[in-house]
Order: C-alpha cells, then sequence, then structure tokens
C-alpha cells in the first residue's frame, strides 16, 4: 500500500500540479527531472543524520534518570523502526511515494520491498549506533 505524500517534493518545487490545465476530473501532476536525484540524496543522508541525532541527543544528557529514560524511548523507537523494517520486507507495511512515479514494464515490487526493508534495517543501525557512541562517551567525560 503506497501512502502519497507530495508535500515535501511540492515544497521544493519538484512536483507540480497540472490538473487545472486538463478540466477532466483526474489528477495531473509535472515532476522535474531532479527529483530523482533530490531523493536519492535525501535517503543516503538520514542514516548519517539520524547517527548524528542520536549521538547528540545521547552525549549531551545529564543525570541517571535522564539517561534511563532516554535508553528506553531509543530503544523503543528501534524496535518499532526494526519492526517496520520486517513488515516492509515482507511486503505487507504500507510506505510513503514522496513524488509522482512511472510505472515499468517489469514487476519489481518484491525486489523493492526488500530494499526497503534494509534500508529500515540501516536507519535503526545507524541511530543505535550514535546512541551507543553517545553514551559510551558521556560516560567517559
Amino acid at each position: 500500500m503506497k501512502i502519497k505524500w507530495y508535500w515535501p517534493a511540492k515544497m521544493l518545487g519538484l512536483v507540480k500540479d497540472v490538473s487545472a490545465e486538463y478540466n477532466d476530473g483526474s489528477t495531473y501532476t509535472q515532476v522535474s527531472a531532479k527529483t530523482g536525484d533530490v531523493f536519492f540524496y535525501f535517503h543516503i543522508a538520514v542514516p548519517f543524520v539520524l547517527f548524528v541525532l542520536g549521538f547528540i541527543i545521547a552525549f549531551l544528557n545529564a543525570g541517571k534518570a535522564k539517561e534511563k529514560f532516554l535508553r528506553k524511548a531509543f530503544n523503543i523507537i528501534i524496535i518499532i523502526m526494526l519492526i517496520y523494517a520486517v513488515l516492509l520486507t515482507v511486503g505487507v507495511a504500507p510506505y510513503f511515494e514522496f513524488y509522482p512515479q512511472g510505472g515499468g514494464f517489469i514487476d519489481l515490487t518484491v525486489f523493492e520491498n526488500i530494499t526497503r526493508g534494509i534500508y529500515m534495517a540501516i536507519t535503526a543501525f545507524s541511530l543505535w549506533l550514535g546512541k551507543t557512541v553517545g553514551f559510551r562517551l558521556n560516560k567517559e567525560r
């Protein structure tokens, strides 16, 4: 199941709604040629951003009670991400479509589901790694 969320691409000016030009009741969009590259770089950046975010939050915490809460919160988020990764790999979970994409002649949904699941597992791992490094360096201060 796809969840079509074109708002980020519309805000970046990559997708334009041209339905008013046709007046037949259907939805038409015009997609920039740069859209695939922009979202490719966005997907590459997400694990690094999660690592840095996890590191900063874990490193800058203060106090034992806060550390216990942060560890539980991080673990819950990581477990949810891993469950979503497994569901994506199986093909059960919904995924987000950030811009309209044309269909091809060959159906690659199984391959796409596996790569989406692996990508989500990589993002969960990068968040775990950032959290772990942050807490360990915080102990050494």
